[in-house]
């Protein structure tokens, strides 16, 4: 049984976070978004391009159901259990967070 310290995965997190440049993380860089979200969840392509606040806010949802079941399967230690899936769900539902926000609080269009 592999027992992963919650420290060290929220540090791996952290820098994996502030990592990446500013350009990797503008909302505009679509092509980007689109390849990770089909990574991590399964998505249409009509369901990733429609970026309404309304589908931005289920998309969130989406992100937040599969961070909770990839922490559990790592707090349960279970063999499916994907470090580098969990990095990369954390670090796309907090992008996803702040262009959310970005968008709902009026500092630009939605439409990419």
């Amino acid at each position: 049984e592999i027992v992963i310290p919650a420290s060290s995965i929220s540090a791996i997190l952290g820098r994996m976070h502030h990592a990446h440049t500013t350009e990797e993380r503008l909302p505009c860089n679509t092509a980007r978004r689109q390849e990770r979200l089909q990574q991590l969840l399964p998505l249409w392509p009509r369901e990733i391009a429609d970026n309404s606040p309304g589908n931005r806010q289920c998309i969130v949802r989406l992100l937040a159901r599969a961070l909770r079941e990839e922490r559990r399967r790592g707090a349960s230690g279970h063999w499916t259990y994907d470090l580098s899936r969990h990095a990369a769900l954390a670090q796309l539902y907090r992008q996803e967070c702040e262009d959310l926000n970005i968008c709902l609080r009026g500092h630009r269009p939605c439409t990419l």
